[in-house]
């Protein structure tokens, strides 16, 4: 059996692309509503940092204003303000850490977003091109059919050909060539 190759993937553009972008359409709707609550989810994510990160440095700044007033204070020992100085410094170290940690977050978010988007594109721009694939081995068939009755109209014979592996309606095919060609010998 002979392979028949697909010469070009637009038979009918009128009812393939029609197809092809509501399968699209639909396909991306349906993604960006799944990202659009993904979406929701980081923006709450994101207010819970920035409140996080405006709060951590106004007790921040409040730690720092009581230790220098212990310090300033003239019953603090020499060795409490050394013991003072250490605790001030590790936890402006721990709190510069979690305030890089939460702002890096906060990036990767905005990133997460972005990706988001592509992540829709690419659903509508997979599924237009799958959509034009599957419309394909429809507007193909419906073609063959279309030149054969035009054949079969104007008094010519039908030839005998089949269809490309993967093709839908075979079966509409074969029936129609079997009741086109019986009168086309007989007649």
């Amino acid at each position: 059996m002979t392979t028949i190759k697909r010469r070009k993937y637009l038979i009918n553009s009128k009812f393939q692309l029609r197809w092809s972008l509501l399968i699209a359409a639909v396909g991306g709707i349906i993604a960006a509503v799944l990202v659009a609550m993904f979406w929701i989810e980081l923006d709450a994510h994101d207010a819970v940092l920035v409140s996080a990160i405006q709060a951590e440095t106004s007790l921040q700044e409040a730690a720092g204003d009581v230790a220098v007033l212990l310090l300033n204070m003239p019953e603090t020992t020499p060795d409490e303000a050394r013991v003072l100085r250490q605790k001030v410094d590790a936890q402006a170290t721990t709190y510069a850490t979690g305030l890089a940690a939460k702002r890096d977050l906060l990036t990767h978010n905005a990133r997460l977003r972005w990706e988001l988007v592509a992540f829709v594109l690419l659903v509508i721009l997979g599924l237009g091109a799958w959509g034009i694939t599957v419309t394909h081995r429809i507007a193909g068939p419906m073609y063959v059919i279309k030149q054969q009755l035009t054949v079969f109209k104007a008094g010519g014979g039908i030839e005998p050909r089949s269809l490309r592996h993967g093709d839908e309606f075979r079966d509409v095919y074969d029936e129609l060539r079997a009741a086109l060609g019986s009168k086309s010998i007989g007649g």
